[in-house]
């Protein structure tokens, strides 16, 4: 489209002084659409956009207690599954937060040679 010099100094203007290149509009959609995009960019009520669910988006330290929480929910349903997949008879003990099977064989101290008849 063929703008007048007028029209697209006056546009210019607006386009520098409200900073639009940064916020990724280009000048000539700004040239074609510079009222809509003057009322969606500059002119929009402040504050955040309300989600879908009619409820503002989540602070940092809200985001990360939910991240916290659904991981805690995730760990348990698995937790749970896996006590319902265990059979009375399975040798499975719950340690530092995972099921393990349990060792057949005796632990001895790293000592035991030098006090049993060692060479040391």
């Amino acid at each position: 489209m063929k703008y007048s010099d007028d029209y697209i100094h006056e546009c210019g203007e607006i386009f520098t002084a409200n900073n639009l290149h940064a916020r990724g509009i280009l000048f000539e959609k700004f040239l074609q659409y510079p009222q809509e995009i003057l009322n969606a960019v500059i002119f929009k009520p402040p504050g955040p956009e309300k989600a879908d669910d009619g409820f503002q988006p989540l602070l940092p330290g809200q985001r990360l207690i939910r991240i916290r929480t659904d991981n805690r929910e995730r760990l348990r349903l698995e937790r749970e599954q896996i006590e319902r997949d265990l059979q009375p008879g399975d040798n499975c003990v719950f340690k530092n937060g995972s099921y393990v099977e349990r060792l057949h064989h005796h632990s001895y101290s790293k000592t035991r040679d030098r006090h049993v008849g060692g060479n040391g």
